[in-house]
């Protein structure tokens, strides 16, 4: 493959990687009509998928493209308030049983109906999602020691 060919692979995670972080930002976009947890389920179900293919696309690519790391800097401001999200809701939902809508509203107007079993599971799945992609940030921008450089 050529080093347009592996740049433009990277590019595409890179791209997938923004979309599969920022949609965990945005799960408390909703109204949670009576409830409804339906946009946690989604970053779940399209979020994870995308993330992986990221990942695996970026780790594919990172000896022949280092050059895109730049684009890794959206994660600068992506990461930091989703690690905070994703923090609140392990340690209310995860830790202590809160429905995900009382998180999100700030009411206990939800604890009548019982979560969902997912429901305990959103945040350590997404803090997994988010260690790897971190994980991948710092692959991309660590320079590696002259001696691994020979291997």
């Amino acid at each position: 493959m050529t080093r347009s060919t592996w740049s433009l692979l990277a590019c595409v995670g890179w791209g997938m990687s923004w979309l599969a972080v920022g949609q965990a930002l945005l799960v408390e976009m909703t109204t949670c009509t009576q409830g409804d947890t339906d946009t946690w389920l989604t970053s779940l179900l399209l979020g994870v998928p995308l993330a992986v293919v990221a990942l695996l696309l970026l780790g594919l690519a990172r000896r022949h493209a280092r050059p895109t790391r730049w684009l890794a800097l959206p994660h600068a401001l992506l990461l930091p308030p989703t690690v905070l999200l994703v923090a609140r809701y392990a340690s209310l939902s995860t830790l202590h049983g809160v429905p995900l809508c009382d998180i999100a509203t700030g009411s206990a107007g939800f604890a009548t109906a019982p979560p969902d079993w997912w429901n305990r599971w959103w945040a350590p799945v997404q803090a997994t999602v988010l260690t790897a992609v971190a994980a991948m940030v710092y692959a991309y921008w660590h320079r590696p020691r002259r001696d691994d450089r020979r291997r």
